[in-house]
């Protein structure tokens, strides 16, 4: 038990160490991309935390398995299998989620505040400047509509009454929407 818990604590540790390591940018990266920085700091103690958590789990499974609880052949049985394999596709959901997130937002970002070869800021029209943080918001909004559901319904909740309702209320927005432009109008 002593030797595991170390172990553990030693890992977390020595991962912590890593991982600010890994995130620290050179002062060429800084300047090559402005806010990769920020975004990448916003992630971190994330990041830490599943690490130590998963870390956790790891060391919790081997001391059951020490204390003779034999947790491996539940999690090899049907449903230790099942809890596992739901756990990874929730985990691969939201991984992507943050990945195409970042990837839209980081390219938003560089398109307005991108510089021409001589390094002076280039300004973009007024249309771009607010059409494109909005653009960032609808997809920020369907990305987490879309991975709720999706988490939802791997969860094993049934999320029909919640889309069927979601079509009610934008259905009744939409009415509500085309009698205010038609009083405009």
């Amino acid at each position: 038990t002593v030797v595991i818990v170390a172990v553990a604590r030693g890992l977390i540790e020595v991962i912590q160490r890593g991982l600010k390591r890994a995130f620290a940018l050179k002062d060429e990266q800084k300047r090559r991309f402005p806010g990769l920085e920020t975004r990448a700091n916003r992630y971190l103690p994330m990041l830490m935390t599943a690490l130590k958590v998963i870390i956790s789990i790891v060391a919790a499974v081997a001391l059951l398995e020490v204390w003779g609880l034999d947790i491996f052949d539940w999690l090899s049985g049907p449903v230790g299998r099942a809890v596992l394999e739901r756990v990874v596709t929730i985990a691969l959901i939201i991984a992507v989620a943050l990945l195409v997130w970042e990837i839209i937002s980081a390219a938003i970002e560089q398109y307005l505040s991108g510089k021409d070869r001589e390094g002076n800021a280039v300004t973009r029209s007024q249309r771009a400047q607010t059409v494109l943080p909005l653009v960032r918001n609808v997809v920020l909004v369907v990305l987490a509509v879309m991975v709720g559901l999706t988490v939802l319904s791997e969860l094993g909740i049934n999320i029909g009454p919640l889309i069927a309702g979601a079509g009610i209320v934008g259905r009744a927005v939409g009415v509500g929407y085309s009698e205010d432009i038609d009083r405009c109008i």
